[in-house]
């Protein structure tokens, strides 16, 4: 499915059993945080959430910057759809732009303008 900015909700008890486990493991490697940087989408706070009580960081915080991709008219829906809108537009895979949405370049190029 595509996820993105279309896609909420929360975690799944099985996620939250999975995050706790990463944080548990984590915290027993006695790995030290400072701060925690996550992204405004739901599961991403909640998972945020279970490692910073793991992991006791000093400094949380929420990044608009780190929101989830923008699917467009794709968001929630089943993920084969992408190969026929690649296959319809001509382009790579990592190009597609679908309409109302943007491309993994685009977030790419994003990311490395911060």
């Amino acid at each position: 499915m595509h996820q993105g900015q279309a896609v909420g909700g929360r975690l799944s008890e099985r996620g939250r059993d999975d995050i706790r486990a990463v944080g548990d493991g984590l915290a027993a490697s006695e790995i030290a945080v400072d701060q925690m940087l996550g992204s405004p989408m739901s599961r991403a706070r909640g998972s945020a959430e279970l490692l910073a009580a793991a992991l006791a960081p000093d400094d949380v915080r929420v990044d608009e910057r780190l929101v989830a991709k923008n699917s467009g008219h794709l968001g929630g829906k089943p993920g084969d759809l992408a190969a026929v809108e690649v296959t319809r537009q001509g382009v790579p895979i990592h190009q597609l732009r679908s309409p109302g949405g943007e491309s993994f370049e685009d977030v790419q190029t994003a990311m490395y303008s911060y």
